[in-house]
């Protein structure tokens, strides 16, 4: 339930509280940048997309030129249901991203590649725009000694 989960979440008082009413009152940031890579890219940007929309923010959404015909599909599809002041595909490659990178964003997600962060992190850094990062694909394992090596 959307209402519920927006509603204000009260905290208990303490000592410096004590005169107040303390709670946590969920906003949206505003307008999100929402980079997502050449694999899975329909469900990396279908997953983060629907809580960003919930939030009450907007977006745009950067795919992957790798996935060309899936940008072409967004495009399409988001163009026909979303009006362009909630909802934007920007299609191209390097040269797209990094006009898109000289604008100021709320907040900038990105999944990918560290180089490719690093580049990020700069250009939000220039606006102290807040980013959520999710790099690499690392599966760290331990193995026991007593492990069957086959």
């Amino acid at each position: 339930n959307l209402d519920e989960w927006a509603a204000p979440t009260y905290v208990e008082k303490t000592l410096t509280s004590a005169l107040d009413t303390p709670m946590i009152i969920k906003e949206s940031k505003g307008v999100v940048l929402l980079i997502s890579p050449w694999n899975y890219p329909a469900s990396m940007i279908l997953l983060p997309l629907i809580p960003i929309l919930a939030a009450g923010n907007t977006v745009i959404i950067k795919p992957s030129e790798v996935s060309e015909n899936t940008a072409q599909v967004f495009d399409k599809l988001f163009t026909k249901y979303f009006e362009k002041r909630y909802l934007a595909v920007v299609q191209g490659g390097v040269h797209e991203t990094t006009e898109l990178l000289k604008e100021r964003y709320d907040h900038i997600m990105y999944t990918g590649c560290t180089p490719v962060a690093r580049i990020i992190m700069a250009a939000a850094a220039k606006n102290l725009t807040p980013v959520t990062l999710e790099l690499g694909g690392k599966c760290p394992v331990v193995v026991e000694d007593d492990a069957p090596a086959d």
